[in-house]
């Protein structure tokens, strides 16, 4: 796994519209990351891909926005909302994308129900079967 220290996180920057001589500017931009808590992650199989990111300072609201933590008690709505991005088998391999990414996604899930033992919350799709998330 990554170290903290080995890490900068970037906001609001998108490569492709700088040039080669200003990489250093955004570099300067970076900041520092003191904490990573990794979900299971299961390296055969690649699922589970999630971390939490601390970071050692605050940032403002005007680069990001800030998401609140749910409680423990919180109740669920019908209709829930997964967002991420990452690999897709069923993207095609192409020179431009090689590696299958995806960007980012947002896909709307039915609530099934909860299981309080592991803490996980289990959300079918609209069209589909179950998907258990840990909560």
């Amino acid at each position: 796994m990554m170290k903290p220290e080995s890490i900068l996180v970037f906001f609001g920057i998108n490569i492709s519209e700088y040039s080669v001589g200003s990489i250093s500017s955004i570099l300067k931009t970076g900041l520092n990351v003191s904490k990573i808590t990794v979900h299971n992650f299961d390296f055969c199989e690649l699922e589970n891909d999630l971390a939490l990111i601390e970071l050692s300072q605050s940032i403002s609201e005007d680069r990001s926005t800030p998401i609140c933590m749910p409680a423990d008690d919180l109740q669920l709505h019908h209709v829930l909302y997964a967002s991420g991005f990452g690999k897709d088998p069923a993207v095609p391999v192409t020179p431009d994308n090689p590696n299958r990414y995806r960007g980012q996604q947002v896909v709307a899930q039915r609530l099934y129900g909860e299981d309080e033992t592991s803490h996980k919350i289990m959300t079918s799709t609209f069209a589909k079967g179950i998907l258990f998330v840990r909560r």
